[in-house]
C-alpha cells in the first residue's frame, strides 16, 4: 500500500534512520522517528494516528515497547503494529503478543522482510489482528492449521474450490483471507522464508504460506515444476531454458542441478 503513513519507534538512532530512509524509499510516508514508547502515546492520542507503527520491543525510558504497544492496543484496537526485536525467544513472543501486533520483524531487517510485513499488516483482510492471546476462546468456527500455517477449509469452501477446479482455480487461505487464484495467470511463485509470492500477469499476491504448503493446493496433473528450492514455476509460462536458468516474463529463474533432466522430461510433455 504505497503512500501508507508510518510511525517509527525505535530507540537506537541508526536503526531508525535506516527504516525510515528505506520506507521513504518503498514509497512510504514516515510521520515521526520517536525514541520512547511514552512519546509514541503523546504522538497517537494527539490526533496523529498513523496507516502503522512499526515498535522496537526494548526502548530505553520508563516505558518498554510492550507496555507502550498493549496500551495503543487497548485505545486503538485497529491501529495495527509490528514488532522489531533482536530477542526471538519463547518469554519476548509469548509477552509481546498480548499487545495483538501483525509482525514480528528480527532484527537486522532485511528489506524484502520488512516489505511483505508492511503490506501484510496493512492488509484490510487480516483486521481484526491474527496473533489471539492464549487464553482467548476459541471461535465457533475457527479453522485448524498446520505446521506450515495453513488452514483447513470448511466443507463450503472445499466444494467451492472443487467446483472452480474445472476452470484451473483454486481456492486457499492466506492468513485470515480466502483467495481465489487462476492458475493459468500465475507465472511463478517464488518462496520468502514464511511467506510466498506468486508473480501473476495481473500483478503480484502475498501469501502467508510457505512454497511447500502452496505445493499442497495444487489440482492432479498441475503445471507447475519446483525447479529450485524457492521458485515453483508455471511450465506454460516458460519461454527459454538454459544451462542453469529459466526464462518467464523477462525475469531468469535458477534452475538446481538435480532438477534440469525432470525439467527437460516434463516439458516434453506439455
Amino acid at each position: 500500500m504505497p503512500g501508507a503513513q508510518l510511525l517509527i519507534v525505535e530507540d537506537d538512532p541508526i536503526i531508525a534512520a535506516d527504516l525510515g530512509d528505506r520506507a521513504v524509499e518503498l514509497g512510504y510516508e514516515v510521520l515521526a522517528l520517536l525514541r520512547h514508547g511514552e512519546a509514541a502515546l503523546k504522538f497517537v492520542r494527539s490526533g496523529q494516528v498513523p496507516d502503522l507503527i512499526l515498535m522496537d520491543i526494548q526502548l530505553a525510558g520508563a516505558m518498554d515497547g510492550i507496555t507502550a504497544a498493549i496500551q495503543l492496543y487497548e485505545e486503538f484496537p485497529q491501529l495495527p503494529l509490528i514488532f522489531l526485536t533482536a530477542n526471538t525467544d519463547t518469554a519476548t513472543f509469548s509477552s509481546a503478543r498480548q499487545a495483538r501486533p501483525r509482525a514480528f520483524l528480527s532484527k537486522p531487517i532485511r528489506t524484502n522482510d520488512l516489505v511483505y510485513a508492511i503490506e501484510l499488516a496493512l492488509d484490510e483482510g487480516l483486521r481484526p489482528n491474527a496473533l489471539p492471546l492464549a487464553n482467548d476462546p476459541a471461535p465457533a468456527a475457527a479453522p485448524s492449521t498446520d505446521p506450515d500455517g495453513l488452514a483447513d477449509p470448511s466443507a463450503d469452501e472445499r466444494d467451492s474450490a472443487e467446483d472452480l477446479a474445472s476452470k484451473n482455480i483454486i481456492s486457499l487461505r492466506s492468513g485470515n483471507r480466502l483467495l481465489r487464484l487462476d492458475l493459468g495467470q500465475v507465472r511463478y511463485v517464488k518462496a520468502n522464508d514464511y511467506y510466498c509470492q506468486a508473480v501473476m500477469k495481473t500483478g503480484d499476491t502475498m501469501l502467508t504460506m510457505t512454497l511447500k504448503a502452496f505445493l499442497s493446493f495444487l489440482p492432479q496433473n498441475h503445471s507447475f515444476m519446483r525447479v529450485h528450492r524457492s521458485y515453483l514455476i508455471n511450465l506454460h509460462h516458460l519461454k527459454e531454458v538454459a544451462q542453469h536458468t529459466v526464462i518467464i516474463a523477462g525475469e531468469e529463474i535458477p534452475v538446481s542441478r538435480n532438477k534440469r533432466k525432470e525439467l527437460l522430461e516434463r516439458l516434453k510433455e506439455l
